[in-house]
């Protein structure tokens, strides 16, 4: 259920540990290959915690607030830098909104997936 509900956005947040161990979460633009999370990216603290190998998290959520309710799913995993080669083996690919090269892909592999209901 949370995979699905994660096919059904395009956008999530991001979260990791940047430079001098500060952690920061911004929003990105998302696609699942299978159950792994691929967000584009230029270069800058995301990718460099995807070389790392960095545990991270992403997050997705929709909140109805006129009906107060929705729903958040968490992955919680590794990040890691796709080569070249496995780019462009990829058949799923994330168009980022935001500007800039974004020539980069990091892959989320999880480790766990949780989801709440908030009804």
């Amino acid at each position: 259920a949370c995979l699905d509900l994660l096919r059904s956005h395009c956008v999530g947040r991001f979260a990791y540990v940047a430079r001098a161990g500060v952690p920061d979460v911004v929003p990105v633009n998302y696609v699942l290959d299978g159950g792994d999370v691929l967000i584009r990216s230029g270069p800058g603290p995301k990718l460099q915690a995807a070389e790392r190998g960095d545990r991270v998290a992403f997050e997705v959520d929709d909140v109805d607030l006129a009906g107060r309710c929705g729903w958040s799913v968490v992955v919680h995993g590794t990040a890691t830098r796709l080569s070249a080669t496995d780019e462009a083996h990829l058949i799923v690919d994330a168009a980022p909104w935001a500007v800039g090269p974004r020539s980069h892909v990091i892959r989320v592999h999880p480790r766990r997936i949780t989801g709440r209901r908030l009804d």
